[in-house]
C-alpha cells in the first residue's frame, strides 16, 4: 500500500471539510493520522492473511480491527472544542492501545509455549514483547500529558498549541503501537 498516496487523499478530503468549516487544521492532522493507521491495519489484515492460518490467530486480528474502528466514530461531527477532542482522543488512544496489547497477549500466551509453531523463538518473543512494552509506556504518558494540558485548557486557553501539539504526539504513539501489534500478529503468517 503506498502510505503516501493514502496521507494525500486523506488530507484532500480533509481540506473540503476544512473549507466548510466543520473542521480545523489541528482537528484535521489528528483524524488523517487516526484515519491513516485505520487504513494500514485494515490493510495488513486483508493483504497478509493467510488462508492456512489457525483461527485464533485471525480472530486476535479481527477483534483488533473491531477494537478499533468502533472508538474512531468519536471522531464523527466536528470537535471545534480543543478540551471535546482532547478528551475524545485519549479515549480512543486508551482504548486502541488497550486492544492492540490484548491481542498481542493472547498471540503471545500461545506462542511462547510453542514459539517454532509461530516462526519464532523464544528471544525474539521477548524482544517484541519489549517492543510492545515501550511503546505501551509512550501511548500512556501521552494520554497523561494530553489530559493534563486538557484540564489546564479549561482554566488557561493560552496552552491550546501545547495541547495541539500533544494530541498530535498521543495519535502518533497510539498508531505506532497499532501497527506494532499488527506487525507483530502479521509476522506469524510468514
Amino acid at each position: 500500500m503506498n502510505q503516501t498516496l493514502v496521507r494525500s487523499v486523506l488530507k484532500i478530503g480533509a481540506g473540503y471539510f476544512i473549507a466548510k468549516g466543520f473542521m480545523n487544521d489541528a482537528t484535521a492532522e489528528i483524524i488523517i493520522a487516526g484515519l491513516g493507521a485505520l487504513i494500514g491495519v485494515v490493510w495488513g489484515i486483508c493483504h497478509r492473511a493467510n488462508p492456512n492460518a489457525g483461527s485464533d490467530a485471525a480472530g486476535s486480528k479481527i477483534g483488533l480491527l473491531l477494537a478499533l474502528a468502533l472508538p474512531a466514530l468519536l471522531f464523527t461531527g466536528c470537535a471545534h472544542d480543543p478540551s471535546k477532542l482532547a478528551f475524545q482522543a485519549e479515549t480512543l488512544a486508551a482504548t486502541s492501545a488497550d486492544a492492540a496489547m490484548r491481542s498481542y497477549a493472547s498471540y503471545w500466551n500461545k506462542a511462547i509455549v510453542t514459539p517454532e509453531k509461530f516462526h519464532r523463538t523464544e528471544k525474539g518473543l521477548q524482544d517484541e514483547r519489549a517492543m510492545l512494552s515501550d511503546a505501551s509506556i509512550k501511548t500512556g504518558a501521552s494520554i497523561e500529558l494530553v489530559e493534563n494540558l486538557r484540564v489546564a485548557y479549561v482554566t488557561n486557553s493560552a496552552v491550546k498549541p501545547q495541547l495541539q501539539s500533544a494530541l498530535l504526539t498521543l495519535t502518533d504513539n497510539t498508531a505506532g503501537i497499532v501497527t506494532l501489534a499488527n506487525t507483530f500478529l502479521n509476522s506469524t503468517n510468514k
